[in-house]
């Protein structure tokens, strides 16, 4: 049966962009001086003086909440906050920030546990928890949720800590979340970033127009990959927080997002010659993505495959083949549910003829 051709819908959802917003000032409490040269570089003074400002009014209990709900090292997409807001995001109709929070504060307890466990299992095992355990007793279960919990083994501790703490403190973690958000919005959102619609506005029409234009080639330069590997409806939110790059976001039977950062097309445009070059010999020069060259260059294979392999989760191996894939040294092909990487070696040898003629010059 042929596949129905995906609708992309271009726009703009103010709620994941309080969410990202949240995830990113996380992300500058740690990183804030990677972040910092990172935006210089492409001359946006204007977008870092915002998040300074915000960094500056934030009391010492906010940073700690928003590095407890928001902070991963790995994957910005994989704090507990952003887990739980876009589950609630995707699974309901709100019209304000102030029903999110409400909604966040008066969700049963085993709803949330669920939801984040589900994450961190497959984060853990790469494996599905749904295929794997019994799931319709775990979601009811709290002894068991904790049990399974507790038995998880994580690269970075920290994960665990945080996922036990969690749990353990269900009842004070959620009310905890609920009043962030609140004072988050109020002192810090509605304020500094009131404008943000504004300043993307102009943006939704150009990525539409670029969309439209050349669909394959959109999702190559902004997604590195293909577009025929989503479903039926695809959702584009053009995040100012986000500022670069994407995520993408799917629950099963709900709304698919893709989170694309607004001033990606003039980040993709800065690079010249020589700094491709030394972003590509530091992308090879990495131990795990030399052997992951050398997996793919024997067969294709899948990302739990690869993780299993070499020893790493999931979201490492996906984060080192996304670094591969920004130089086109190796693209995937949807078959059913699993995605599966093969090397380009007529690319990989382009690249490393490159640097060849650039340092014989």
């Amino acid at each position: 049966m042929k596949k129905k051709e995906t609708q992309f819908i271009v726009t703009y959802n103010d709620l994941l962009e309080f969410q990202y917003n949240l995830a990113y000032i996380a992300l500058m409490l740690t990183d804030y001086d990677g972040q910092n040269e990172f935006v210089n570089k492409a001359l946006k003074n204007e977008y870092m003086d915002k998040f300074k400002r915000a960094i500056e009014l934030l009391s010492d209990y906010m940073k700690s909440e928003l590095l407890f709900f928001f902070s991963n090292s790995n994957n910005i997409c994989d704090g507990i906050g952003q887990i739980l807001l876009f589950y609630k995001i995707n699974n309901n109709e709100f019209n304000s920030v102030n029903e999110l929070y409400k909604a966040i504060n008066d969700s049963e307890d085993m709803e949330l546990i669920s939801t984040v466990l589900r994450y961190f299992y497959y984060e853990a095992t790469n494996k599905s928890i749904e295929e794997n355990e019994d799931w319709d007793n775990l979601i009811k279960d709290y002894n068991k949720s904790y049990k399974l919990a507790l038995s998880l083994e994580f690269e970075n501790e920290n994960r665990k800590r945080i996922l036990l703490d969690f749990i353990e403190n269900i009842g004070e973690c959620k009310q905890r979340l609920a009043l962030l958000l609140k004072v988050f919005y109020e002192k810090i959102y509605s304020g500094i970033f009131a404008d943000n619609f504004k300043i993307v506005k102009p943006l939704i029409k150009v990525y539409e127009e670029e969309l439209k234009a050349d669909k394959k080639a959109f999702f190559h330069k902004y997604m590195l990959c293909d577009s025929d590997i989503y479903g039926e409806k695809i959702f584009i939110h053009i995040s100012y927080s986000r500022f670069s790059g994407g995520d993408f976001w799917a629950q099963s039977n709900k709304n698919e997002w893709i989170i694309l950062g607004c001033y990606s097309n003039e980040i993709i445009g800065l690079n010249n010659e020589r700094e491709k070059i030394f972003d590509f010999l530091k992308i090879i020069g990495e131990k795990k993505r030399i052997q992951i060259i050398e997996m793919l260059k024997n067969k294709p294979c899948y990302v739990d495959e690869i993780a299993l392999k070499i020893g790493m989760t999931a979201p490492t191996a996906s984060y080192h083949l996304t670094l591969l894939q920004s130089f086109d040294i190796v693209d995937f092909e949807r078959y059913e549910h699993r995605f599966y990487y093969h090397l380009n070696n007529d690319m990989l040898i382009t690249w490393l003829d490159k640097v060849k003629s650039y340092f014989e010059r």
